[in-house]
C-alpha cells in the first residue's frame, strides 16, 4: 500500500509542477496593469490545459472512427 501512495504523491507533485511552470512562463503583454495579471495568467493556462484535453479526446475519436 506504500507503494501506491507513494507513485500517487509522485504524480500529483509532477502535475503540480507542470502547472506551476505553465504559470510562471506565460508571456504577459507589456502595460497591464498589475491586478489583472495573476488573472490573466490563471486563465491563459486553463485554457492550454483545455486546448491539450480538447486535442487528445479528438485525437481518440478519430482513431476509433478510422
Amino acid at each position: 500500500m506504500a507503494n501506491c501512495c507513494l507513485i500517487f504523491t509522485g504524480f500529483l507533485a509532477i502535475w503540480v509542477a507542470i502547472i506551476v511552470g505553465m504559470y510562471f512562463n506565460q508571456v504577459i503583454p507589456d502595460g497591464m496593469p498589475e491586478d489583472q495579471k495573476m488573472g490573466l495568467r490563471v486563465l491563459s493556462v486553463s485554457s492550454d490545459i483545455i486546448k491539450f484535453l480538447v486535442s487528445e479526446l479528438k485525437q481518440l475519436a478519430e482513431e476509433k472512427t478510422c
